[in-house]
């Protein structure tokens, strides 16, 4: 997983725009059952090699889990202290059920970090971040809200390639007449910037389907590789129900960007 987590990391970085690339890795010398290839020498090697097999200058970043500290926690402090401005971890499956797989630290990671995530799922698309020369589809989830504006800005200045295309959709238990206006706006708004995507809203049976349900169908029903979505604020209660659920319930990758406001 963290192979694949690398790869979408590079499908994302842009030297020309000055990114800069740091892999991130927390030690346990407690864990001393490791097999070598698992070691932070071994690993600061096939990682600094893998990515300048993609032509990418990569920082390497190795701490000591803290004491008194989880791993989890020891990444999140570890990230925000470098100033990283998208994380990105692999996940097995769909809940991290495995303490030793990075499922629960992009778990812990959604809830606490102040930096926004990606999240690559095992379940996911092999062709996004893989290397492939065709674009990847961005399944872009809105409510209209302020955090989900800021999110598409996000997405179109610092994600999308020309090859990639979107798909903005806002879920409804409602007639969507409201969400129709502002799928309206996004339309406008992709129209005048060229934007490769499409936009509609779908409507749920609320007795049978819920919005986050609404959301993880989309994105098998427009075939896309990738769900986006924005946060507004940090920490369990303000993350959200939709997102957090969206978070546990999505197979896919999917990238949340977090509003500092």
């Amino acid at each position: 997983m963290a192979e694949r987590g690398m790869g979408a990391a590079l499908a994302f970085f842009n030297s020309r725009r000055g990114d800069t690339f740091t892999i991130i890795h927390i030690s346990d010398l407690t864990k001393s059952y490791l097999s070598k290839h698992l070691h932070p020498s071994h690993l600061k090697n096939y990682y600094i090699d893998l990515a300048y097999g993609a032509r990418v200058k990569a920082d390497w970043l190795c701490r000591e889990k803290e004491e008194g500290r989880t791993t989890c926690e020891s990444l999140t402090r570890l990230a925000e202290r470098s100033g990283t401005d998208l994380l990105v971890l692999g996940s097995w499956g769909r809940k991290g059920e495995k303490l030793d797989a990075l499922g629960t630290v992009s778990e812990f990671t959604l809830r606490q970090s102040r930096c926004s995530l990606c999240i690559v799922r095992s379940t996911g698309a092999t062709g996004f971040g893989g290397g492939g020369t065709g674009g990847a589809r961005y399944l872009f989830a809105t409510d209209g809200s302020h955090a989900a504006h800021l999110a598409f800005s996000f997405l179109l200045a610092y994600v999308l390639r020309p090859a990639d295309f979107v798909v903005v959709v806002t879920v409804t238990a409602e007639d969507g007449t409201a969400e129709s206006r502002v799928i309206q706006q996004y339309s406008e708004y992709m129209r005048k910037r060229k934007v490769n995507g499409e936009c509609h809203v779908r409507c749920v049976d609320r007795l049978s389907t819920t919005v986050p349900e609404g959301i993880v169908d989309a994105v098998a029903a427009y075939s896309c590789d990738v769900l986006v979505m924005g946060i507004s604020g940090y920490g369990r209660k303000k993350l959200g129900s939709v997102s957090e659920d969206i978070s546990t319930r999505a197979s896919c990758t999917t990238l949340l960007i977090k509003d500092p406001a």
